[in-house]
């Protein structure tokens, strides 16, 4: 444990995870914060080593004073590859939030960070740390016209002119895995979506194509639709709007809904994804809890990115407010 004065900085030792519950119930705003509320949601998302938790801390005469939290996506010691799932500071010591996020970001220099859902206040901090500042693109698919839109407003529909029937097929995640092949990639995978202790994740692929979806249902308001929280494989030579569109109308999903940002932008358009750029058209990004339909930008941080593809199964983007 590194000294300053009466200030210390060190990991989350296993044994003080009632303290953190606690300091999360007293600071973050607005309160109830799932990881305030279940040590079994807690340990799944943070929990890569035997004896810490993946979270940062600062103590102040001994007690939790400021705290970040971290996703180990590769499941590494030396944090190789890591989101950043929540940065706070008791309001007495906010000062000390760019102290803690210093010290940490000196241990790891090289690391490939992301993280999502700044706020303007976080955007300042990491703008300041020479992080990359972006917004997921939010690209859709849609079967219906706008009268027949519930829970969106003005998206572009999709037309089915050629399919009769979806190509799109689930392949379970044992199939899924013998064509990843890589088993840092798997053990993501598994921990990030199969073994997850809320959401039902499944895996979809269209059979004309070597690309692979990871998807869930998301309800709103009695109807549901299909997001896309990661993939594997890439866009190029695709066509996949018309498949995903028939889809929807076959398993009655409302629409399709897909935030990334990197480098396949045109691939992705290509394919037939419609791409949300009018302010007059909107999705419900933001569904836990669900506030109604209005606008909503999820804006993101990155740094030492090798090569740049960011989705909303990433971090913590895509995170339920209870526990079912």
């Amino acid at each position: 444990m590194v000294g300053l004065n009466n200030f210390s900085f060190a990991f989350l030792k296993k044994n003080e995870i009632r303290e953190l519950q606690i300091f999360l119930q007293k600071n973050w705003k607005p309160k109830q914060h799932i990881l305030a509320k279940s040590k079994k949601f807690l340990l799944w998302q943070h929990l890569s080593k035997k004896k810490f938790l993946d979270f940062y801390i600062c103590k102040h005469n001994g007690k939790i004073i400021s705290v970040i939290g971290i996703i180990n996506f590769a499941n590494s010691k030396r944090y190789k590859e890591i989101g950043l799932s929540m940065w706070i500071s008791n309001i007495k010591f906010r000062y000390i939030g760019g102290l803690l996020f210093k010290n940490f970001l000196n241990k790891f220099p090289k690391s490939e960070i992301v993280a999502t859902g700044l706020n303007e206040v976080a955007i300042k901090y990491y703008k300041y740390f020479n992080f990359n500042i972006a917004k997921f693109e939010k690209y859709y698919v849609c079967p219906n016209d706008s009268r027949k839109q519930i829970i969106t407003k003005n998206l572009k529909k999709t037309i089915n002119s050629k399919l009769n029937l979806s190509k799109l097929k689930t392949v379970n995640f044992r199939e899924f895995y013998k064509i990843v092949k890589n088993k840092k990639k798997i053990s993501s995978f598994k921990r990030r979506f199969e073994k997850h202790p809320v959401y039902k994740h499944f895996v979809l692929k269209d059979e004309r194509f070597k690309i692979y979806f990871i998807v869930r249902s998301v309800s709103v308001l009695k109807f549901k639709f299909l997001r896309i929280l990661d993939y594997f494989g890439s866009f190029e030579n695709t066509n996949l709007a018309e498949s995903f569109s028939r889809y929807c109308l076959d398993k009655r999903f409302h629409h399709v809904e897909f935030l990334h940002y990197g480098s396949e932008k045109k691939k992705i358009l290509k394919s037939g994804f419609n791409i949300l750029d009018n302010k007059n058209s909107i999705m419900p990004i933001l569904t836990e809890p669900y506030m109604g339909l209005k606008e909503s930008n999820i804006i993101i941080a990155y740094k030492n990115l090798k090569n740049i593809k960011i989705v909303k199964g990433d971090v913590d983007a895509d995170r339920p407010h209870n526990i079912r």
